[in-house]
């Protein structure tokens, strides 16, 4: 599964929103036998939103571009 438009109003950053939100996410894909992993684009500038997703378990999974902008593709297996 793909996850397109994912954001937390910057007032509302550094709370622990996002983490929150993607796990939640994770947790009810993982019990979807049909889906074995979840990815998301997020664009080189963003080192925040890279981290992230690193620390929910996302993995880089190669790099494009999209509009000339560099972006990397990320991955988390669930099953």
């Amino acid at each position: 599964m793909y996850l397109d438009t994912f954001g937390v109003k910057s007032d509302f950053q550094g709370q622990g929103i996002g983490a929150k939100l993607i796990l939640w996410i994770v947790k009810k894909y993982q019990s979807q036998s049909d889906i074995n992993y979840l990815s998301l684009n997020v664009s080189f500038k963003n080192f925040k939103a890279r981290k992230l997703y690193e620390r929910v378990g996302f993995q880089e999974n190669g790099k494009l571009s999209i509009n000339s902008e560099p972006f990397y593709h990320m991955i988390k297996t669930l099953n």
